[in-house]
Order: structure tokens, then sequence, then C-alpha cells
């Protein structure tokens, strides 16, 4: 008996190319994360551990990947331990934190007594991933640090979780209910541009073509209503897009010019409209690279740029070159970010994927083949993985990724994939 056509044509798109398996593979890891973590409402048990069954609990947690879990967990258990029968916590640390070490035991048998109070306030970190969060503040051996991380990775798992789940339709609240007096509370997530932005803002502009490519596709998307860019701030996308160019100063100062007339309205008057408007507009200007005019910004509103998770903005490939050398110190394992899953799909790490044409896609493979261990590094790179393949010419490896899943095709593909496979 003949197969099912359906079936025929599930075998004849399957991807042959070894770059294209590793992203489908990537792809597929991805998309069984968000599925599970939705079911079991992961980001609505992080945010509140105190009320959540332990059993429950530790459903969510079985979800999150093993280098991520244990930051996570621990921070949970400094939360909810003092809501938990002895005998929960029992089978919780037995089954999240079995083998802990000495400082981390005193802290967890401090929780477990009630005699551990939370930090009232954590200090700023540029790691997104609790398992980066975690290795500096064990690496510290300062218990302070350990109680800081623990509570900052159970934090940090919630972002990437929401980050994702975010409806961009949403971001501004309906005030039509609004009553006089009464004030709303909205969060502009750090993902609030699409990933395409990078390949313009932070590539290098000796590849024309290519930027060209990726700018027209973007342009399709505008034309097609997926993709807009807010009323006002044209200025700072077309600065952030040539900012490597000798457009880049005067298109920086129209945008320093605007930033000044939004200060002075929102000092003048307060509405719910602009505040949303500075907060993206301050997310753009982080991104130029301009930290001390974003922060202007953010204090006209009344608020934390670190909170809002600014520092996680990937900025413009000047700006993060420096920012890196001063980072660097000797000791350090300078290449990590090639091969380390959370470092190298962190904002910080996203820059060096771009601001030189040389081929990653080696590297770019084997992290693909590892998505398992951290799902993010679909949603993280996948249009670096694109760009890297266009880069070397692997035009036939592209295709297939794009047609894997045409959402996330950023336009570098030269022609449509044939329709036959013969």
């Amino acid at each position: 008996m003949d197969p099912e056509p359906n079936i025929l044509m599930t075998c004849a798109n399957l991807p042959t190319q070894p770059e294209a398996i590793a992203y489908q593979y990537a792809l597929q890891q991805w998309e069984s994360f968000q599925s599970k973590s939705t079911a079991l409402k992961l980001g609505e048990c992080l945010q509140d551990p105190e009320g959540t069954p332990p059993l429950e609990m530790a459903a969510v947690l079985r979800v999150i990947p093993a280098d991520e879990r244990t930051p996570v967990a621990f921070g949970v258990f400094l939360r909810a331990a003092r809501h938990w029968s002895p005998i929960e916590q029992a089978i919780f640390l037995g089954e999240f934190l079995p083998a802990p070490s000495v400082i981390e035991r005193r802290i967890l048998e401090a929780a477990a007594r009630g005699a551990l109070n939370d930090p009232e306030s954590l200090p700023v970190t540029l790691e997104e991933f609790p398992s980066r969060i975690w290795k500096r503040a064990i690496a510290s051996g300062v218990t302070g640090r350990v109680v800081n991380a623990a509570h900052q990775s159970l934090g940090a798992m919630l972002r990437l979780y929401c980050q994702y789940e975010m409806d961009a339709e949403a971001l501004l609240p309906d005030i039509s209910a609004l009553r006089p007096g009464e004030s709303m509370e909205f969060l502009v997530p750090s993902g609030d541009l699409p990933p395409v932005m990078d390949l313009l803002g932070i590539a290098p502009y000796t590849l024309p073509e290519m930027k060209g490519r990726v700018l027209d596709h973007l342009m399709s998307l505008t034309k097609e209503g997926e993709f807009s860019i807010s009323e006002g701030q044209d200025t700072a996308f077309d600065a952030w897009a040539f900012a490597d160019t000798c457009e880049g100063p005067y298109r920086t100062s129209v945008v320093l010019r605007q930033l000044a007339c939004l200060l002075k309205k929102l000092n003048n008057r307060k509405s719910l409209y602009s505040s949303h408007h500075a907060q993206r507009f301050g997310r753009l200007v982080f991104r130029l690279g301009l930290r001390r005019k974003a922060i202007r910004c953010a204090k006209a509103l009344g608020m934390s740029p670190w909170e809002q998770g600014w520092q996680f903005q990937p900025l413009s490939g000047s700006a993060h070159t420096r920012i890196r050398k001063l980072l660097i110190r000797p000791g350090v394992v300078a290449n990590a970010w090639k091969t380390e899953p959370a470092l190298a799909c962190s904002a910080m790490s996203l820059p060096l994927w771009l601001v030189k044409p040389v081929s990653r896609v080696p590297a770019l493979v084997h992290l693909f083949n590892m998505a398992h261990a951290c799902p993010w590094i679909f949603p993280r790179l996948y249009h670096v993985f694109q760009w890297h393949l266009a880069l070397i010419g692997k035009q036939k490896a592209l295709r297939e990724v794009e047609s894997i899943d045409p959402e996330f095709s950023v336009g570098l593909a030269v022609s449509a994939l044939p329709t036959s496979t013969r």
C-alpha cells in the first residue's frame, strides 16, 4: 500500500544539509520547551513560589534544562520553604538540591527554619541566564552573594519566559476604562524589537548587499503589517541601522534632539502614552550605546532601567567593542562565548557573532545541536545562524533553513527552494 500523501510530503521536505538539520533540531527543542512550560504555567508558578503547591512547582522545575534548574530551584526554596512542611522541604531538596556544598547547605537550612530574610534589593547583573549568575556567585564563596544569586536566578528565568510570551499587541495598556487619578502598570519586554534589527545595527557595513536584503525583507514585513515602528521612533531605528556608517553621527544627533523634546514633555506632563513611548525610545537609545542619555530618560519616568532589563539590549558594534575591552581581564577565557550555550546566546555575546565578517558556522552548528541543554539558543541565534550561512554562500542549506519555518526567515536566501527533490 502506498504511503499517505501527507507522509510523502513530510519526507520530501526533510532537510538534507547538516546545517539545516541542526537548525531544525534547535527549533524543535524550543517549541517543545515552550509547549511544556506554557501547559504547566511556568510563569505563574515562578512569580508566586509561595502560593504554588510543592508538587506543581516540582513539575515546573523538571521542564527547565538541567544547567538552569539548580539555581532556579535554590531561589524557589529560599522564597517558599517557610510555607512548606518539613516533609515537603525534604522531598524537594532530595530531588533538586541533593548534594549542596557547605555554604549552600547553611543557606538552605536557614531558609528551612525561616531564619533567612529576602534581600530588599538585588545588584544589577549583565548575566541573563541562571547558570551564569550562579556560577559566578559560587566561585566568589561569599554567602550574601550566593543568596542574591538564588533570587536573581529565579527572576532571570521568569524574565526569559515572559520575554517570549508577551503579546506585542497588548504592550500599550487599554486606558479607555481608566478613571481620573488612577494609574496602570505595563511592561516593555527586552525583546520588543525583532532580531532582524541586530543584523542591521551590529553586522559591519562591509557587507552592504546582505544588509540590503535584510532591510528589503523588513520593509516587506512592514507593508504586510507584520512589523511597525511606533510613531516618532523611526529616527532611532535609522540611527541604529546606520550607526557605524558615515551617516551615523548625523542620525544620532537627530535622536538626541528628539530625546531632549521627549524629556521636556515628560517634565511638563506625564501621560500613560508618553511614558510608554519613552520606555520604548529609551531602549532604542540604549542600543545605540548612549547609556547616560538613556538613563536620563528612565529617571524622567521615575523608574530603574535595570529593573526593566535595559542592560540586556544588544549594542551597536563600536559601542560593544569598547565595553568588551573593559570587561576582559587576564586569565579570562576570551572565546568561551562560542562554546558555552548560556553565554553564547546572551545579549553580551550577540555582537561578537556579528561584528566581524568571519564564518562562525561550525560553532553555531555545534551550539544548535546542544539546544536540549539551552532551548533559548534558537530564538536568540536563529537570525545569526542564517546570516553566517549567507556569509559563506551556503545557499542550499539556507533555503532549507528558511523552508523549515518561513516565519523565522530574515530574507537572505537568494532563490526559492525547488519544488521537486529529484
